[in-house]
């Protein structure tokens, strides 16, 4: 049994940022209830709130507030084709604080295992309704691929796996060419040479941060993937392929 979390971005998630895109959050559903079935436990983190208000004259905090209930109700409606609950977990910095219980473990992740439990799939979204942090954050494209890295690195959990999908086919060098392995050895070589982020927050510009937190991860001995989210089974093979480490033919893994 693995536990894993699942980053999804707004450029993945949305059609170009105008509104949510059902079939892919639909193909997100069907293979998240393949991996829960087989015995897995799976947490998303999810991106685009924002981008499912294409009311661009609103305030990135009104159009959060109302895209977050468009995008749970999405994913609420998806996941109930499979017989599944899911459980939406909005968070702030201070959730993350090691204030633990008599159980040795924080609130945060009491939520995150009593859901494990009950077989609900938990979504989880940087609380940016009521917090500027998020949305100042925006240019380096820091929101969720950061929480998605700190909800990996929470110690009461114990994750195995982060898995990042983005708009693009993984880390790309300077010449365009996909970087299929990224470790100690050559992370701060290509690090230097990538995009900071824009204020879309989508991934092709993000792959930066996306990059450091993935990294971050791996330093603890967990593996990382940044994987194509428009590719067919695109969590289910970046999953089988971190499992069986085989990391040569389908988006950047950071070991």
């Amino acid at each position: 049994m693995s536990r894993i979390v699942i980053k999804i971005g707004s450029a993945v998630i949305t059609d170009n940022g105008n509104g949510l895109d059902g079939d892919f959050i639909g193909e997100i559903a069907h293979q998240v209830n393949e991996l829960i079935v087989a015995g897995h436990d799976v947490v998303i983190v999810s991106s685009g709130a924002v981008a499912s208000d294409p009311k661009k004259n609103r305030s990135c905090n009104l159009r959060a507030m109302i895209g977050q209930g468009k995008l749970i109700g999405e994913y609420a409606r998806q996941f109930a084709k499979f017989e599944l609950e899911v459980a939406q977990l909005l968070v702030k910095d201070e959730d993350f604080l090691r204030i633990k219980n008599d159980c040795g473990l924080n609130q945060l992740e009491m939520n995150l295992l009593e859901g494990f439990e009950e077989k609900i799939v938990t979504v989880i979204n940087f609380n940016d309704g009521t917090s500027d942090r998020e949305m100042k954050m925006l240019p380096q494209c820091a929101d969720n691929d950061v929480t998605a890295k700190n909800v990996c690195l929470l110690p009461g959990i114990n994750f195995d796996y982060l898995i990042v999908l983005a708009n693009v086919q993984g880390v790309m060098d300077e010449k365009g060419e996909l970087i299929p392995l990224i470790d100690g050895n050559n992370y701060e070589e290509v690090v230097k040479n990538l995009k900071g982020g824009s204020r879309q927050g989508f991934s092709e510009n993000g792959i930066k941060v996306k990059a450091e937190s993935c990294r971050a991860v791996a330093r603890t001995g967990r593996v990382a993937i940044v994987a194509p989210g428009h590719a067919e089974d695109c969590v289910l093979r970046a999953f089988n392929r971190l499992e069986s480490k085989s990391w040569l033919d389908f988006g950047t893994f950071f070991i």
